[in-house]
């Protein structure tokens, strides 16, 4: 999916207040033909924006946009945490936040380069799966983060960027946040929240990570072939006054603080705090990986952020990857 070209953004931003816009307002606005306007419209359409479009109205979107401000969100970075040095950017389309960072670490471009999105063309969630990405409705980021001591250093990261999006949350006054091992984020036990972490460098040197994050802020729909697992958005637990602007730049900031902490303490620092939002602390389990499944209760987790189980066998600690996690219903 390419970027939008100048007329393409000039029509966004015409139609993000939501209200209806004729052709002909359109094409004056842009300079361009009322054809010249429909084929922007097009490109609109194909990234999944729903566009009414009535005869003697004109086109309006179905309903009101809050784009992401990419400078009030590096202001706020600078004016709140030690990141100084950051640097976004923010794209209307891309295929994948991920694959972009990606190609900026391969290219030599490192530490606090932060990608943002509002649509991903072929959005990626753990396990190869697609990460479903409408435009504009939901936030979409890829964060570039070094760190010294190669993969071992790198234990419980996951965990740790879960713990980040969750104060963000807790700070923004969302009740009900709880995390559930090892890097979901949940509300009334629904997703809201996804990461994905992809590594290049050093076994026992420097590593850059991509730290890759879907937060569901305004899903409007999704049918089950998009999406597998119960999940929910944002919006009915964030104040009203709260927009996706003041969301990711308060998120961004706690997570940037718990980024900090890791590298200072570990993920054996940040324990303590990551089991007060557990999901399933305390909780019957069942563990499944491949054809191994196992049942037992969530005691605790290592300070490398293995997830401790008691099971018949005693005390038994699994770790990420492939390990999928269910809680057990009563009978």
């Amino acid at each position: 999916m390419k970027e939008l070209n100048t007329s393409g953004r000039a029509l966004l931003m015409a139609l993000a207040d939501g209200q209806w816009h004729t052709g002909d307002e359109l094409g004056e606005m842009l300079g361009v033909s009322r054809a010249a306007v429909w084929k922007q419209l097009k490109k609109l359409q194909a990234m999944q924006l729903e566009i009414f479009a009535v005869k003697g109205r004109g086109y309006r979107l179905s309903r009101p946009l809050e784009l992401i401000d990419p400078q009030a969100l590096r202001q706020r970075l600078q004016d709140e945490s030690a990141t100084c040095f950051m640097q976004v950017h923010y794209s209307h389309s891309l295929d994948s936040t991920n694959l972009t960072a990606m190609n900026m670490v391969a290219e030599g471009k490192t530490h606090g380069q932060l990608v943002v999105a509002e649509h991903q063309a072929a959005g990626r969630g753990r396990r190869g799966k697609s990460w479903h990405s409408p435009f504009g409705e939901n936030i979409y980021l890829s964060l570039i983060w070094s760190f010294q001591g190669g993969l071992a250093g790198l234990e419980g990261l996951s965990l740790a960027i879960g713990l980040g999006l969750a104060k963000g949350l807790h700070r923004l006054g969302v009740e009900g946040v709880e995390l559930k091992w090892p890097n979901d984020v949940l509300i009334d036990n629904k997703k809201v929240s996804g990461i994905l972490i992809e590594v290049s460098g050093e076994t026992e040197g420097e590593c850059h990570v991509v730290i890759g994050i879907g937060l569901n802020v305004e899903m409007q729909n999704a049918t089950d072939d998009l999406i597998t697992q119960p999940w929910c958005s944002l919006r009915p637990y964030l104040p009203a006054d709260v927009g996706r602007n003041a969301l990711l730049q308060t998120v961004m900031v706690d997570l940037v603080g718990v980024l900090e902490q890791f590298v200072d303490v570990g993920f054996a620092g940040l324990r303590d705090e990551w089991l007060t939002y557990s999901a399933h602390m305390g909780q019957a389990l069942r563990l499944s990986s491949g054809t191994m499944i196992t049942e037992g209760v969530m005691v605790g987790l290592t300070d490398t952020g293995g997830l401790e189980v008691r099971t018949a066998k005693g005390v038994e600690v699994f770790y990420g990857g492939e390990v999928s996690v269910r809680a057990v219903s009563a009978s």
